[in-house]
């Protein structure tokens, strides 16, 4: 099993003397590598735009309890893992940036290459006892599980994303089943090292999901999830409200996602008070509905992803020195 190095030992060490572990159990509260203040993966670009994100960790638990925000965990536990123990969803990411303050945004606008695209990096932690193998992998830890990517991915922009903005349930359910489309592909193209730690690397492809598109016209409709949708909406870019596309509002949208995945065995987390597997997947997406406008947009396209990719081993160079396997 890959263990912490000995710097991340200290690290988690220090953290348990200094008592950080009690103020980071609260609610939402979550972190990465035992940081809540998480360096953000950034993007701009004259020819992208530039992104914008929190920089901080937010953690939402997947049970069959509620809990904040809007019980999200809760609804993702019952439609993707009703058959496995709880786990812990840690996030950081950043999308399109708005277009101002309270202005609409490009993530719900299916003309920009930012429509439905968010990067960034998650932390799932999960029992070791309760789950036998980490998140994202079979028991060998060498075999990616792909089912768990698959609704992990699902899960992100369905629910953590796009239910949390308004979407209906009525517009999501049909993006959930199945998990592979006739077209959907998934590739582990084996190991590479970031900052001479390994990584294995995982590409999806036309994988659909909902989107927040809202057109303003009559029928489907956004509906407020408590207080949390109008925090949502602030942070993603409030929706267009108008038609500048003939699809109808939230259609489904085939994604692509490239991500390094490794994992960790910790033997109490600051969290689940248990030995640990905890998980990293860091990556980028771009959404195939801008792909398939035209070559030149495809192009494009292949090298937005690049460009969140170089962002975010940038990211795991700087500040994630340790994760990854030994090589």
């Amino acid at each position: 099993m890959n263990k912490p190095s000995l710097a991340n030992r200290a690290k988690i060490r220090t953290a348990s003397v200094l008592g950080f572990p009690s103020w980071m159990k609260l609610p939402m509260v979550g972190d990465v590598d035992n940081r809540f203040r998480a360096p953000e993966v950034q993007l701009d670009s004259p020819r992208f735009g530039k992104s914008e994100g929190l920089p901080f960790v937010m953690e939402i638990k997947v049970d069959g309890a509620r809990s904040e925000p809007a019980g999200v965990g809760q609804k993702v536990d019952e439609v993707f893992f009703p058959h496995q123990k709880k786990l812990l969803f840690n996030v950081s990411f950043a999308c399109g940036k708005p277009r101002g303050l309270f202005r609409t945004g490009v993530y719900g606008d299916p003309r920009s290459i930012w429509f439905n695209v968010f990067f960034g990096y998650y932390q799932i932690d999960v029992v070791k006892k309760e789950w036998g193998r980490p998140f994202g992998y079979e028991a060998d830890g060498k075999t990616v599980h792909w089912e768990d990517v698959l609704r992990i991915g699902k899960s992100d922009w369905n629910y953590f994303s796009n239910w949390m903005y308004g979407v209906p349930d009525d517009a999501i359910d049909p993006c959930n089943q199945p998990l592979r489309g006739k077209s959907t592909s998934t590739t582990h193209r084996g190991r590479q090292a970031v900052n001479g730690r390994a990584w294995d690397i995982l590409e999806l492809d036309n994988v659909d999901v909902v989107s927040a598109y809202a057109n303003g016209r009559p029928g489907k409709q956004l509906v407020e999830r408590e207080l949390w949708s109008l925090l949502w909406r602030a942070s993603y870019g409030f929706p267009l409200n108008k038609a500048v596309v003939e699809q109808e509002s939230f259609f489904s949208v085939p994604m692509q996602a490239r991500l390094y995945m490794a994992f960790r065995e910790v033997k109490n987390d600051n969290d689940l008070d248990n030995p640990t597997f905890q998980t990293f997947l860091f990556g980028g997406t771009i959404n195939k509905f801008y792909s398939n406008k035209s070559p030149t947009h495809a192009k494009d396209n292949a090298d937005f992803l690049e460009a969140q990719m170089a962002s975010v081993e940038e990211v795991m160079r700087q500040s994630y020195p340790d994760l990854g396997f030994d090589p």
